[in-house]
């Protein structure tokens, strides 16, 4: 009997860390010549659809994590319909290994690319296909319940804080507002090089119907009390409860402070123990979030790790 794939965090893929591996197993090094160094995957050059594929990836950063994680099956699934069968699964572990290279600080990604291989190799395109699927169903499935646990947790009239941008957070918010309830938003500008998270936060939010306001990340929240609670995404959740997000999620983290609670909304998949930060996040400790709201309920920082290793 094959055994089951744990639905827990999952660790990074290790078949697969140059050239050679794939190669070795094709036999033609024509057949996986896009492959490049992972230094080279933000060169435009490239004419291979994979290849564009994975640097668009690396340097999209208007989606949110799970919307990422979803694009990273899309591209395996591409690349499995796109290259012959022998050597298909040492093929995908390559072009898998790239994904998340490209996007380091996204668990998602990881967690997405580890799971569709995780019954590995992928020797034919059928199996391939039944493997994205199912590491698809799970983030969807992850992605729905954390939305429908946060929906549930925001108070009718409740005033929220947040900050960056999250899907999460914004089709939570959008539940709860069609479930009856009304929302304030007060948004942080987050602004990061020239795009302003926050700004399109609010937008969007407005667009559900959701009353938001755009300050900047400085604002003495004090000021502009009574605040139920903040309510922010994630791009990573650590071991020991930390988190890694879009800035200025700290700031917001340590001016919340005495005001009202810090709540992540943030799916199981997102768990990771990688150091790494991308440009435009930042880690946010433990000790300044409240909780974290799961596909698995509302759990505090120190359940969290432990609670995905049970299930």
């Amino acid at each position: 009997m094959r055994r089951k794939a744990r639905a827990t965090c999952l660790h990074p893929l290790h078949r697969a860390h140059h050239n050679e591996t794939v190669a070795t197993a094709t036999g033609d090094e024509t057949l996986v010549g896009f492959i490049p160094e992972p230094e080279n995957l933000s060169d435009n050059s490239s004419d291979n659809p994979i290849e564009v594929a994975i640097a668009a990836l690396g340097m999209d950063h208007e989606r949110g994590a799970t919307d990422l994680a979803r694009e990273a099956l899309s591209i395996l699934e591409s690349a499995a319909a796109s290259f012959p069968e022998e050597g298909l699964g040492a093929y995908l572990d390559g072009v898998g290994f790239l994904i998340v290279i490209t996007r380091p600080t996204m668990a998602a990604v990881k967690n997405a690319v580890s799971r569709a291989l995780a019954d590995g190799p992928l020797i034919h395109p059928g199996q391939a296909k039944r493997a994205f699927d199912r590491a698809r169903s799970w983030i969807d499935y992850a992605a729905k319940a954390t939305i429908e646990e946060t929906a549930a947790m925001i108070p009718d009239g409740a005033t929220i804080v947040t900050c960056s941008y999250s899907g999460t957070v914004l089709q939570a918010c959008a539940a709860a507002v069609e479930s009856g309830k009304s929302i304030r938003a007060i948004v942080l500008t987050s602004r990061v090089g020239d795009i302003a998270y926050g700004e399109r936060m609010a937008e969007e939010l407005v667009v559900h119907g959701i009353a938001a306001e755009v300050y900047p990340d400085e604002v003495d929240l004090k000021a502009l009390a009574p605040i139920t609670m903040a309510l922010i995404g994630a791009d990573r959740i650590g071991p020991d409860g930390s988190l890694v997000n879009g800035i200025p999620s700290r700031l917001l983290a340590e001016h919340i402070q005495g005001i009202a609670p810090l709540y992540v909304a943030g799916e199981t998949f997102k768990l990771d123990d990688t150091e790494q930060i991308e440009e435009g996040l930042e880690a946010v400790p433990a000790e300044l979030i409240d909780g974290y709201v799961t596909d698995r309920g509302v759990v505090l920082t120190d359940q969290v790790w432990g609670l995905t290793r049970s299930s």
